[in-house]
C-alpha cells in the first residue's frame, strides 16, 4: 500500500512537471508569423558579400511561447561597399535603404541586414532598433561564430529588440539569473523554449511585427491602411482624376486647389468609404483561404504560409475592384457576392491578389521572370505619367516596364479617359527610349500579337498583372482540374513555363 502511494505521488509529480512545460506547436501551425527580409551587403561590384545565416529551427524554438514562426523572404544582395565595410554610419545606411527600397518602410516587416563591420568595428555583433523593424548583424570572419546556436542567438536576440524586448538585466519583470534570450547563459539554453519569459511574450504580441496569419481589419484600420500605406505612392502625388476614380467621384467633381485642404478631404473620404466584414464574410473567407492553403502548400508554400490580411471598403471605392494595399487584400460587398456565385473564380482572384502582396515583398526576385515574358525595365518621369493621365494601379504603381518590338521599346500603359459622367480605361502603346516617351501609336496589331502569347485576357500593360493573372489561370488548371484545351499551343507553352517559374519563385529560402 505504501509503495503504491509513493508510485502515485511520483506519477502525480511527473504529470505536474509535464503540465509546467510549455506546449510546443509546429511552427507552421502557430497563429502568428514574423516576416523577415534578409539583405546581404556586398561591394559595389557585387563581390565579397557579408557572411550571412538564416537561423529558423532555433529561432522558432525560442519563440514557441510567443506562438510565433520566423518566415524569411528570399535574401537580396545590396551592392553598397561602404555600408558593408562599416565605413558609414547606420543612419546613413538606413536612409539610403529607405530611398531605394532595400529596407522595408512598413513597420510590419523586419529588415535583417548582414554586414562585415558596424561603425568600423569588424568584431561579431548585432544592432537591433528597439521597437523598430531594422537590425544589423555582423557574423565576423569564417573562424568566428562557427556554432549555429551562436549565430541563431544573435539574429533572434536582435529581432527581439525590434519586437520591443529589452535586455533582461534592465527588465525588472524578467529574472536575469537564468538563461534568457535577452540575457546571459549558454547559447543553447538562451534559445530554449524557456528562454522567453511570459512578460516578454506579452511585449512581443504588442509589436506590429507579430502578424496574425489571418486578420480582418476594422473600419479604422482599413482607413489608416489606405491613407498611410508605406508601400504606395504618397496621396499628394496622385493626379486629380486618379483621386476622383478611387473615391468614386465623377470626372467633373471639383477638388480643393490648396494641397493641404485636398489631402484632408481625401483622407476624410477614405474614412467614409472604409467598412467592416460581417461574421458571414469572415467565415466564408476563412473557408476559402483554408482551401487555398491546403491546395497550394506542397507546390507554392509562400501562398499558404504568408499571412492572409483583408480590408473592406464600400463599393464605390476603386469601382469595387479587388486589389491590394500593403499586406492587405481589399474587397467590397459586391466582390464577395460575385465570389459566392462562382467559388472557383473566388479562389482564383484571392490567389491573384496574394501574388501581388508577394510581389510587393520581394520585387527583385520577379525581374528575371518578367524579362522572360518579354518586358524590359524603363523609367518614366512622374510628370510624363501625370501628363498622359496614366492609371495609378496600387498593384503596379509605376509604368516602368516596356516590351521589345524589333529594335525599339514600346511602353504599354493604361490612361484614365473621361466618358460622360464616368471614367474608362484606355490601353495604348508609346514608343520609349529609356525615359523619353513619344506619341501613342495608332491601333496596331503589335499589341494583339504580344497579348496572344499569354493565357489571359487582360492586364498586359504591366508584368505584375500578367504574373498574377497567369498564376490564377495556372491554379485553376493544375489544382482545380479545369481544362486548358481552349488555349493555343503558344499559350500552353507559356503556361508550362510559368508553372516552372512559380515553382521556384514561391519557395522559402534554405535556412539553418
Amino acid at each position: 500500500m505504501k509503495r503504491t502511494t509513493i508510485q502515485q505521488i511520483a506519477l502525480a509529480l511527473v504529470a505536474i512537471a509535464a503540465l509546467a512545460q510549455p506546449l510546443q506547436s509546429a511552427p507552421a501551425e502557430r497563429p502568428n508569423v514574423l516576416l523577415v527580409k534578409p539583405v546581404i551587403l556586398c561591394d559595389d561590384n557585387g563581390e565579397n558579400p557579408a557572411r550571412s545565416a538564416l537561423p529558423k529551427t532555433l529561432a522558432d524554438q525560442v519563440y514557441t511561447r510567443g506562438d510565433l514562426e520566423f518566415l524569411y523572404l528570399p535574401p537580396v544582395q545590396w551592392h553598397y561597399g561602404q555600408a558593408r565595410r562599416g565605413e558609414i554610419n547606420l543612419d546613413t545606411i538606413v536612409k539610403s535603404g529607405h530611398a531605394n527600397g532595400m529596407i522595408v518602410r512598413d513597420p510590419r516587416v523586419a529588415t535583417l541586414l548582414f554586414v562585415s563591420a558596424v561603425d568600423g568595428m569588424t568584431k561579431p555583433l548585432g544592432r537591433g532598433l528597439q521597437g523598430g523593424n531594422i537590425c544589423f548583424v555582423n557574423l565576423g570572419a569564417p573562424d568566428k561564430m562557427h556554432n549555429p546556436a551562436e549565430r541563431a542567438f544573435v539574429v533572434a536576440h536582435e529581432i527581439g529588440h525590434c519586437l520591443g524586448m529589452i535586455h533582461a538585466v534592465n527588465d525588472l519583470k524578467v529574472p536575469d539569473d537564468v538563461p534568457n534570450l535577452q540575457g546571459d547563459g549558454p547559447f543553447a539554453e538562451r534559445l530554449a523554449v524557456e528562454g522567453l519569459h511570459p512578460t516578454q511574450v506579452r511585449t512581443l504580441h504588442k509589436s506590429p511585427l507579430a502578424l496574425p496569419r489571418l486578420h480582418f481589419s476594422s473600419k479604422d484600420e482599413a482607413a489608416n491602411l489606405i491613407c498611410e500605406d508605406q508601400w504606395d505612392l504618397p496621396l499628394d502625388t496622385l493626379t486629380p482624376d486618379n483621386l476622383r476614380f478611387e473615391l468614386g467621384l465623377t470626372p467633373a467633381t471639383p477638388l480643393p486647389n490648396d494641397a493641404q485642404e485636398r489631402l484632408t478631404l481625401i483622407k476624410g473620404k477614405y474614412a467614409e468609404l472604409s467598412t467592416t466584414f460581417s461574421k458571414e464574410d469572415k467565415e466564408q473567407l476563412t473557408l476559402w483561404t483554408q482551401r487555398i492553403d491546403q491546395l497550394t502548400n506542397p507546390q507554392w508554400p509562400m501562398i499558404s504560409r504568408l499571412p492572409w490580411h483583408f480590408a473592406k471598403m464600400s463599393a464605390t471605392f476603386c469601382k469595387g475592384k479587388p486589389h491590394t494595399r500593403g499586406l492587405h487584400i481589399v474587397l467590397t460587398d459586391e466582390a464577395l457576392k460575385r465570389f459566392c456565385q462562382n467559388e472557383n473564380k473566388a479562389l482564383e482572384v484571392l490567389i491573384h491578389e496574394k501574388l501581388h502582396v508577394i510581389q510587393r515583398l520581394m520585387p527583385h526576385h520577379f525581374e528575371a521572370a518578367y524579362q522572360n515574358y518579354g518586358y524590359e525595365s524603363v523609367t518614366v518621369p512622374q510628370e510624363t505619367a501625370h501628363k498622359l493621365n496614366f492609371v495609378r494601379n496600387p498593384d503596379a504603381p509605376l509604368p516602368n516596364w516596356a516590351i521589345r518590338h524589333d529594335d525599339s521599346l514600346l511602353l504599354l500603359a493604361t490612361s484614365l479617359n473621361t466618358k460622360g459622367d464616368d471614367f474608362q480605361f484606355i490601353e495604348r502603346a508609346y514608343p520609349i527610349d529609356k525615359t523619353s516617351v513619344g506619341q501613342a501609336l495608332p491601333q496596331t496589331t503589335i499589341l494583339d500579337d504580344f497579348r496572344a502569347k499569354f493565357p489571359i485576357r487582360v492586364g498586359h500593360d504591366h508584368p505584375n498583372e500578367v504574373a498574377a493573372h497567369t498564376l490564377g489561370r495556372l491554379f485553376r488548371v493544375e489544382m482545380l482540374g479545369e481544362p486548358n484545351d481552349l488555349l493555343t499551343r503558344i499559350q500552353r507553352t507559356t503556361l508550362n513555363e510559368a508553372k516552372q517559374s512559380f515553382a521556384k519563385l514561391l519557395q522559402f529560402p534554405d535556412t539553418e
